[in-house]
């Protein structure tokens, strides 16, 4: 697998996350968690994507707490990574969402929304359109993680159960790229 292509299907990704989000039919958390999980072949529907996501959007229900987007990209890699009740899946999920953590701090230097938002307060304009980028780039991000780390049975869907990141990602482009 071309590097091309896995660059290819991440800044796919993340442009669906932030037109999701543009959109104004979904927030930052639920933009990420379809995105990403659609992205990557697991089918979660729009409304389950709602339902799971919706109160974490807005650093948790407008508290101002854990970015939105960030929550989102935590909830895509249980999907993806999770897998059920066996403990090394849940701690690689953990493992991945810590690092997830990890990079988006460093990119942001704050995982709380209102950190994030502090200084765009009474602008509403660059305030969504900040929070559409960063809604893109956690995206990004995540699915990127994910693929790091799809080395094992932990990839459910229709893709094969063994798959590992080259044969995923390979399935992934077939089904979303024209033959």
């Amino acid at each position: 697998m071309k590097t091309t292509e896995v660059e290819d299907l991440l800044d796919r990704i993340a442009a669906r996350a932030e037109r999701l989000f543009r959109s104004k039919q979904f927030m930052c958390a639920e933009s990420v968690l379809l995105a990403v999980s659609k992205g990557l072949g697991q089918d979660i529907p729009e409304e389950t994507a709602i339902a799971l996501a919706a109160p974490f959007s807005d650093g948790m229900g407008g508290s101002g707490c854990t970015c939105g987007a960030l929550s989102g990209g935590v909830m895509s890699i249980g999907i993806c990574l999770g897998g059920g009740a066996a403990s090394g899946q849940r701690e690689k999920s953990r493992r991945v969402s810590k690092e997830l953590h990890r990079r988006f701090t460093a990119a942001y230097r704050s995982a709380c929304c209102r950190a994030l938002t502090k200084d765009i307060r009474g602008y509403p304009r660059r305030h969504f359109n900040q929070c559409a980028a960063i809604t893109g780039a956690t995206a990004r991000m995540t699915a990127g993680l994910i693929l790091e780390n799809a080395q094992t049975p932990a990839v459910r869907g229709d893709l094969p159960l063994n798959a590992g990141r080259r044969s995923m990602v390979g399935e992934l482009l077939k089904r979303m790229l024209p033959n």
